[in-house]
């Protein structure tokens, strides 16, 4: 009563029979027993013996490990298999909602257990290929000889299915290059396009950065020119302040000097006249320095007027100096007229 591996994975092929006396290995390899050409199993994946009234022993030989009923069984570990177990190659995948090839796995059966008929398995091509199924008729044991010939023409009909198994895996794998040929085109497609973009964006990302920088220049400018600006408003307003300073000064003196003249009306008189003047002018000074203060927030004329105003400040300064003299003057020629009209005998 022999034991047999039912792939699970290819449900349309045959049950393949384990040797009832000895080992048989299972792996990638062509020498295999059973060939599987998935490629996440390796060369020589695990090999299962089977002794007289024994259950059979798996052994791991491969990179990746054995799975026993989804229990990890490691590299050189042995453990014995009982019917039903099921025997996995490949690990699970991580995520099933990708497209992703079967999971390679055998159920382990007696026949003497199975519900389905017996089978004799051709070498299972564990690539999900459709291999044409392999049928054996069962021929009546007439003895050694019989056993024999049976044995040689399972042997004939595992090496065509292995021959078959590895024509369709060749024609399977042009079949995908050429589908990954052209996944790499749409690839490259898709990446020319993606470069092309992010080309155009760093050229307006270039063009941003020109922009802002010409307006940080002109915002430079424009900072520097209101710097220059306020330097002269300020200088200014302190001309102002000495200007209105000196213009206390002189109308202190005035009233001292009409204190100590009261009999010089006539020219107190022209004293107030000339102290109309002056506050008349001081006026328009106020007036200059209002409509120079107005012009100084126009950004383009300011520095021009600034300048004009200036020197008539200056003019202003150096008339009301000289009128300054000639008041004093003219002071002094009364005070020496009137020491003479003292002097002179009644």
């Amino acid at each position: 009563m022999p034991w047999q591996l039912v792939p699970l994975h290819a449900p349309g092929e045959l049950a393949f029979e384990l040797a009832p006396d000895g080992p048989t290995s299972l792996g990638r390899r062509p020498t295999n027993d059973v060939v599987c050409r998935d490629l996440a199993v390796s060369g020589q994946h695990c090999v299962i013996s089977c002794r007289v009234a024994e259950a059979p022993e798996i052994e791991d030989c491969s990179t990746n490990g054995t799975y026993i009923n989804d229990v990890k069984l490691g590299k050189g570990q042995r453990q014995r298999l009982s019917h039903g177990d099921v025997v996995s190659l490949t690990k699970q995948h991580e995520d099933p909602a990708l497209l992703q090839p079967p999971r390679v796995q055998f159920r382990l059966e007696h026949r003497a257990e199975a519900a389905s008929e017996p089978r004799l398995g051709a070498a299972a091509a564990c690539d999900d290929g459709d291999l044409p199924p392999t049928s054996l008729e069962k021929t009546p044991d007439t003895g050694a000889a019989g056993g024999f010939a049976q044995h040689l023409l399972v042997q004939e009909q595992r090496s065509k299915a292995k021959i078959t198994g590895e024509l369709l895996l060749s024609q399977r794998k042009l079949v995908e290059e050429r589908r990954a040929v052209e996944a790499a085109a749409a690839e490259l497609r898709r990446l020319r396009q993606q470069v092309d973009e992010e080309r155009g964006q760093r050229r307006e990302v270039e063009e941003g950065r020109d922009r802002l920088a010409s307006e940080v220049e002109a915002l430079r400018a424009e900072r520097r020119e209101l710097q220059e600006l306020q330097a002269a408003h300020e200088e200014l307003q302190r001309r102002h302040e000495s200007a209105d300073a000196e213009l206390q000064a002189r109308l202190t003196r005035c009233l001292q000097l009409e204190a100590l003249q009261e009999e010089l009306r006539a020219e107190v008189g022209r004293a107030a006249e000339t102290h109309r003047r002056a506050s008349q002018q001081h006026s328009e000074l106020l007036t200059r320095a209002r409509q120079a203060q107005e012009r100084a927030e126009r950004l383009e004329q300011l520095v021009a007027e600034a300048e004009r105003d200036a020197e008539r400040a200056g003019e202003e300064e150096a008339r009301l100096r000289r009128e300054l003299e000639e008041e004093r003057a003219a002071r002094r020629a009364l005070g020496d007229a009137e020491g003479l009209r003292e002097r002179a005998p009644p």
